[in-house]
């Protein structure tokens, strides 16, 4: 393989050096400039609070899904009421009465 006109190319690339420092020049003074112009401001966020409620319901979402949906000790402790028939008292029976309608 033949490179054909290397002394044109290593002039090239010499001419494009030589440009780079002006324009990094340039960039660093604009970047200074930039920094003078926001000399004691800081970045700052705020969030809605309905964004902060959104938030909210999804970090308790997150925790539900971890939840198993089905409590063992629960069932069983119904399981074992229903046997007893201890949901057939009146008392028991006005209670889940109430939560029905709310009262």
């Amino acid at each position: 393989m033949e490179i054909k006109n290397v002394r044109d190319i290593i002039r090239q690339l010499s001419v494009q050096e030589t440009k780079q420092p002006d324009n990094n020049s340039n960039t660093a003074k604009q970047v200074e400039k930039r920094n003078i112009e926001t000399k004691g401001r800081s970045d700052e966020i705020s969030i809605s609070e309905e964004g902060k409620k959104a938030l909210e319901i999804q970090r308790y979402s997150q925790l539900a899904k971890k939840l198993p949906s089905v409590r063992p000790e629960v069932i069983d402790q119904v399981q074992q009421r229903m046997k007893e028939n201890s949901y057939s008292e009146r008392d028991v029976l006005e209670k889940t009465a109430g939560k029905i309608l709310g009262l």
